[in-house]
């Protein structure tokens, strides 16, 4: 309480690196008002690190991420009635990898459970969206291949796993919290090989029965 005036007053500096940071801040104490500078930051798809070391940088090094990615998370304590339409403009980029759709159908979900989606419909689509096409990343290894020698050939046999079940859940999930029901394709995963893929789906499926009223 003591630095709150101080921070929200810099939600709006002039330093890209000082409204960021604070609306980070302002955004993990629940405070609506850093949405904008989030909104901004996901519209804009600022990166955030353009003045550090390539090896510090997002794609050389899996410890970070880009600010606009980070920003879709933050809303998921602050966000407000401004955030549905910009997820949706997000959500349009048929390039977005596995992560960032899931990170988007994971913060629809949370905005739902805090009641500031005013049309569920609009929201189902957004998840529509994020499910209709594949992600490029949906069937990769778990891990780096390790590479012996000059021809950089990946060692072992093809561990290759398809990940496409975490986007489908993390979809049903928002699509539970907003009182619809779990999509054909989550349904799908109810009968996987994979006991611990099907059961994730069971779970969810168990939690969103309605209960019988005698």
């Amino acid at each position: 309480d003591r630095v709150r005036e101080q921070v929200v007053s810099r939600l709006t500096h002039d330093r890209p690196m000082t409204s960021w940071l604070a609306a980070g801040v302002c955004a993990m104490w629940g405070d609506p008002q850093a949405e904008p500078r989030l909104l901004a930051a996901i519209d804009s798809r600022e990166n955030g690190f353009e003045d550090v070391p390539e090896d510090k940088a997002p794609g050389r090094n899996n410890r970070v991420v880009q600010n606009w990615a980070v920003a879709v998370g933050l809303l998921r304590r602050c966000g407000a009635s401004d955030s549905l339409p910009a997820l949706e403009r997000l959500a349009s980029d048929t390039d977005l990898l596995l992560n960032a759709r899931t990170s988007i159908a994971l913060t629809i979900e949370r905005l739902a459970q805090r009641g500031v989606i005013n049309d569920v419909d609009r929201a189902v689509a957004v998840l529509d969206q994020l499910t209709a096409t594949d992600p490029a990343d949906a069937y990769v290894h778990p891990q780096r291949p390790v590479n012996i020698g000059p021809q950089a050939r990946p060692a072992g046999r093809d561990t290759r796993e398809d990940h496409l079940w975490q986007l489908h859940l993390a979809a049903a999930r928002a699509r539970a919290a907003l009182d619809r029901p779990m999509h054909d394709a989550a349904r799908a995963y109810l009968t996987d090989r994979r006991s611990l893929v099907r059961r994730a789906f069971e779970r969810l499926a168990e939690a969103v029965q309605p209960v019988a009223v005698n």
